[in-house]
C-alpha cells in the first residue's frame, strides 16, 4: 500500500509553484528578454514542479521527483533578482546555475533515484562544485555590468573584478568539463542497457542528451563569441522544457505498463496456453526475466521445466524479488535492475502471480521430482553398464586365459601319452576345452564386446554385421562418441538384428548412422515380416528403456508385411 504524503510534501506542492510564480515575475517585469523565452522558462519551471511533485508523490522512496521539483524552483530563482531588493538579487544571482547541478543529479541518478557508479558521483560532485564557484563569485561581484538591472548585490563582500573574472573562467571550465562528462556517461549507460533498460531511459536520456549538447554548445559559443545567438538561446531552453515531458511520458508509460500486468496476469486463468513467464516477459518488457519456482522437498529454486536455478541472497539482490503468501516462500523473479525504479510495477506483477504460481509450483515440482527419477534412472543404466564391462574384462582377463592354458595342456599332454585310448580321450577334451572357450568368447561378447570400447560404435556394429545369418548393409563412419551412447546404440543394433532374424525372417538389412543438431541418430532396417512392437517382447522393451534413461528417443515401424525400421535417437552433447 502506497503512504500518505508527508507534510513535506503538502508544504511543497504549495511553496514550490509559488517560488515558480514569484521568479518568472521577476523575469516578466523586465523586457530584455524575447516574450516566447519568457514563455518557455516559466513552462520549463511549472512543467518541473509539477511533474517532480506527481513523481514525489507516487514513488516517496525514490529521489527522482524530489531532484526534479528542485530543479524546477531553481530554474525559477535567479528571477528575483529584478524584484527590486538588493538581498534577493543576490541570492538569485549565486543560485543562477544550480538547476544546472541538480538536474546532472537528477539525469544521473535515473531511474532509481540514486548515484549507482563512481564516474557518476565524481561527476556530480564536479556539478555541484559550479554552485559554490558561482557563490564565491557573487561575493565579490559589484554592479553589475550588462545594465540589465540597477540593483547592488546584497551578497558583496568586496568588489573584486579580477577575482570575479577569474572565477567565471574557472565556473564555466568546469561547467564545460561536466557537460562533457555526463554526455559520456549518459551515452555509455544507454549502449550498456537492455532492452528494459533502454525502454525505461529512451524518453528521459534521449532529452538529457539533447540538452546536454545544446548547453554544451552554447557555453563554447558564448565563450569563443561573448554572446549567443537568439535560436541557440530558444533551443537550450527548448531541450530543458523536454526532461520533465521525457519523466511525464516514461510515467504514463509505467502507469499503463502497471496495468497490463494485473490484466495479463490474471488472464491465465483462463488461458493456460501461455506461461506466467511469458506474460510477465511481454508485460514487463524484460526478456531476461525468468520465474524461479520453491520446491521445499528440494530445497531449490526450479524453473517451469523442473530445471534448476542457481540464486544467489534472493530477498536482498536488486535483479531478484521474492514472491511469498502467508510467510510461506513461493518464488522469486529474476530480472532486470532497472525494475527496482519502477517497484509499483513489480508489486503489481508480484500480487498478480500469487493467483496462478501454486499451479505452476505444482507443475515445476512435479517435473524436477520427473528429471530426478530420469537421472537415477540413468545413474542405474550407468552403473549396470560399468558391471557389463567389469564381468567381460573378468571373463576375458580371467576364465578365457584359464581355458585357453587348460586346452593348451591336454594337446601338449595327448602329444606326449603312448597310450592310444588315452589320446583319444584328451582329445575329446581338448575339443570339449575348445568349444566351452568358443561359448565363453561369445557370452563375454554380447556381454560387453571389447572391440566397442577399443575401436569404437563403426567397428562393434562392423563385427555385429559379419556374424549375422543374413546380408547386412552398413553405413557407419568412425566417429566416437561416449562410452554410454557407444553402448546403448550398439545395444539397440544387436537387438533390432536379432529379432530381424529369429522373428521376422528378413533376407536382408542395413543399418546406418548419422549426426546432427546435436544427436546421433542410427537407423536398422529390415524385409522382414514386420509386426514387431515395444510392447510385444522384453527385447525391444528394455532398449527403449536405456535409450529415454540417456533422454533419448527410440521408434519402431514394423507394418505387418513390409519390413521394420527402427530408429534411436541419443543426444550426443
Amino acid at each position: 500500500m502506497r503512504r500518505a504524503p508527508s507534510k513535506l510534501w503538502y508544504a511543497a506542492a504549495v511553496l514550490g509553484p509559488l517560488a515558480v510564480v514569484v521568479g518568472e515575475l521577476g523575469f516578466f517585469l523586465n523586457d530584455f528578454a524575447p516574450e516566447e523565452t519568457l514563455i518557455l522558462d516559466l513552462a520549463v519551471g511549472s512543467a518541473s514542479v509539477l511533474a517532480g511533485l506527481l513523481l514525489w508523490r507516487l514513488f516517496p522512496d525514490n529521489r527522482t521527483g524530489l531532484l526534479l521539483y528542485l530543479a524546477g524552483v531553481l530554474w525559477a530563482v535567479p528571477g528575483v533578482r529584478s524584484l527590486g531588493q538588493s538581498l534577493l538579487f543576490g541570492i538569485g544571482e549565486a543560485l543562477s546555475g544550480a538547476q544546472d547541478a541538480v538536474f546532472a543529479h537528477l539525469l544521473l541518478a535515473y531511474p532509481i533515484g540514486r548515484l549507482t557508479s563512481r564516474p557518476a558521483r565524481v561527476m556530480v560532485a564536479l556539478a555541484y562544485s559550479t554552485v559554490a564557484l558561482g557563490l564565491a563569485r557573487t561575493l565579490v561581484y559589484g554592479p553589475l555590468a550588462c545594465g540589465c538591472f540597477r540593483l547592488q548585490n546584497g551578497l558583496l563582500v568586496r568588489d573584486w573584478p579580477d577575482a570575479y573574472n577569474a572565477l567565471s573562467i574557472a565556473g564555466a571550465g568546469l561547467a564545460l568539463v561536466v557537460t562533457i562528462m555526463a554526455i559520456g556517461i549518459l551515452a555509455r549507460r544507454w549502449h550498456q542497457a537492455g532492452t528494459l533498460g533502454r525502454r525505461t531511459y529512451s524518453p528521459v536520456l534521449g532529452a538529457a542528451l539533447l540538452l546536454a549538447f545544446s548547453i554544451l554548445l552554447l557555453t563554447v559559443t558564448e565563450e569563443v563569441m561573448g554572446s549567443a545567438p537568439r535560436w541557440m538561446l530558444l533551443t537550450t531552453v527548448v531541450a530543458r522544457l523536454l526532461v520533465p515531458l521525457a519523466f511525464l511520458a516514461g510515467l504514463i508509460r509505467s502507469t499503463f505498463d502497471r496495468a497490463a500486468v494485473g490484466n495479463l496476469v490474471i488472464g491465465l486463468e483462463s488461458d493456460s496456453s501461455r506461461s506466467m513467464q511469458e506474460v510477465l516477459t511481454a508485460t514487463l518488457h524484460d526478456p531476461s526475466l525468468v520465474v524461479a519456482y520453491w520446491v521445499p522437498e528440494r530445497d531449490g529454486y526450479f524453473d517451469a521445466n523442473g530445471m534448476p536455478v542457481s540464486i544467489l541472497d534472493d530477498e536482498f539482490n536488486e535483479s531478484t524479488t521474492l514472491i511469498g503468501s502467508g510467510g510461506e516462500r513461493l518464488a522469486v523473479l529474476v530480472h532486470d535492475p532497472a525494475l527496482r525504479s519502477d517497484p509499483v510495477r513489480i508489486e503489481a506483477a508480484v500480487s498478480a502471480a500469487r493467483m496462478v504460481i501454486q499451479r505452476e509450483r505444482l507443475q515445476a515440482q512435479v517435473l524436477a521430482q520427473l528429471e530426478e527419477v530420469r537421472a537415477s534412472r540413468a545413474r542405474i543404466v550407468e552403473a549396470g553398464e560399468m558391471e557389463r564391462r567389469r564381468v567381460e574384462r573378468d571373463l576375458h582377463d580371467g576364465v578365457q586365459q584359464r581355458l585357453l592354458a587348460l586346452a593348451l595342456s591336454i594337446r601338449l599332454t595327448r602329444e606326449q601319452s603312448g597310450e592310444a585310448h588315452i589320446r583319444d580321450l584328451l582329445a575329446d577334451a581338448g575339443e570339449e576345452a575348445s568349444a566351452t572357450l568358443a561359448d565363453l568368447r561369445e557370452l563375454a561378447h554380447g556381454i560387453h564386446p571389447s572391440v566397442l570400447t577399443a575401436e569404437g560404435l563403426g567397428p562393434a556394429i562392423e563385427m555385429l554385421a559379419e556374424r549375422a545369418p543374413m546380408p547386412v548393409e552398413v553405413e557407419v563412419d568412425g566417429t566416437r562418441f561416449s562410452g554410454a551412447v557407444e553402448a546403448t546404440a550398439y545395444f539397440a543394433v544387436s537387438e533390432a538384428l536379432a529379432n530381424a532374424t529369429k522373428h521376422a525372417s528378413a533376407t536382408k538389412a542395413t543399418v546406418r548412422s548419422s549426426v546432427a543438431n546435436g544427436s546421433l541418430s542410427v537407423e536398422i532396417e529390415d524385409d522382414g515380416r514386420g509386426g514387431a512392437s515395444i510392447g510385444k517382447g522384453t527385447g525391444l522393451r528394455g532398449i527403449a528403456d536405456r535409450v529415454a534413461a540417456y533422454n533419448g528417443t527410440f521408434n519402431v515401424k514394423s507394418p505387418a508385411g513390409k519390413g521394420t525400421v527402427v530408429r534411436v535417437e541419443l543426444p550426443i552433447g
